[in-house]
């Protein structure tokens, strides 16, 4: 079994896509976890650090480690296993 997130459920974020949902799985073996994703991930060369980080989820924001701007789109680099495992233990309780 591997837990599977949907976060845009998770963030609250209010957006609309005619795409099928897919599933992207992240790490493996005990550590392994599914999220949901309207486009499929593409590998982007890190652009310029920020200085000032724009507003984040608040459930984000201990994970964030860096963010970055390329091509006008925000990028934030994080710790999802930290993440995953925090959400985990929330759901738990």
């Amino acid at each position: 079994l591997v837990p599977i997130f949907d976060l845009k459920t998770l963030f609250d974020i209010q957006t609309k896509s005619e795409k099928t949902p897919r599933l992207l799985v992240l790490n493996e073996r005990i550590k392994t976890v599914g999220i949901l994703v309207d486009t499929p991930p593409k590998n982007v060369a890190i652009g310029q650090a920020l200085t000032q980080t724009p507003p984040l989820p608040q459930l984000l924001n201990k994970y964030s480690h860096g963010v970055y701007i390329k091509d006008q789109n925000i990028w934030v680099e994080f710790d999802f296993d930290g993440f995953f495992h925090a959400i985990g233990n929330q759901l738990k309780t």
